[in-house]
């Protein structure tokens, strides 16, 4: 996703978008031959896995750009289909900037946990379903379409709040908009590799992934905590460089 802001600025979201495409599918057809849970890491998590992180940023940026009035609808509904697998800014700060604004670092953190914790629920939603509310195993398989189902809607939904894309736009400009989501991004990552861990320790630990739920919840209060204090516009508020 970092890169692929880069590359957006200099080839633009039509080539970008092709070439990202392409890569997506270069990993799915080379999983079909995995034989190893190496090889699928290597294709499917790293060779489709960086072809999405490149295409992710076309329609957040075109997105931002053509509906400026409602940035955060028009990125929701774009990646809605993502999820079924806000104002204008007072001035334009680039990414080396950004990263000395305490409002950068509230969203990033507020994004790592709302990342940790929905990705953690989709990770063990069918063993949560099986093994907790002993659900039929089959039955638990097909709610978890319906659980992706709601993934999809609420993005839109959500998006007409601020949600990260529209608020990395609305805190920091349009101009530097793609390549400054790009480092956003690295909270999804983060993210995701947390919620993986505190659920697999829960499990591992206690024997249950009910477990999970306590640090999630109380990561959950934090990172509210910190939105209220942190995610304000840092337009009057940035670390002079020459300081």
């Amino acid at each position: 996703m970092f890169f692929g802001g880069r590359i957006m600025e200099r080839i633009g979201p039509r080539l970008l978008a092709l070439g990202g495409g392409l890569i997506v599918g270069l990993g799915w057809i080379l999983s079909s031959f995995a034989t190893s849970i190496w090889m699928l890491v290597l294709t499917y998590g790293v060779i489709a896995g960086s072809g999405v992180g490149l295409v992710y940023g076309c329609p957040v940026a075109l997105g931002a750009r053509w509906f400026p009035d409602r940035k955060g609808l028009a990125v929701g509904l774009m990646l809605a289909g993502f999820g079924g697998s806000a104002g204008a800014a007072d001035g334009d700060i680039d990414g080396a900037r950004m990263l000395k604004t305490h409002t950068f670092w509230g969203l990033f953190l507020c994004y790592t946990i709302g990342c940790l914790a929905g990705l953690m629920a989709i990770g063990i939603s069918k063993p949560v379903g099986s093994d907790l509310i002993k659900i039929a195993s089959g039955t638990a398989t097909s709610l978890v379409g319906v659980f992706a189902l709601f993934n999809a809607v609420g993005r839109p939904l959500f998006g007409w709040l601020a949600i990260a894309p529209a608020a990395t736009a609305t805190f920091f400009g349009m101009t530097h908009s793609s390549r400054n989501y790009g480092t956003v991004f690295f909270a999804y990552g983060l993210g995701a590799i947390l919620g993986g861990i505190i659920s697999g320790h829960a499990q591992d630990w206690f024997g249950s992934y009910t477990y999970a739920f306590v640090p999630t919840a109380t990561l959950a209060a934090v990172g509210i905590a910190i939105a209220l204090v942190f995610l304000d516009r840092p337009t009057a508020r940035i670390s002079n460089p020459a300081a």
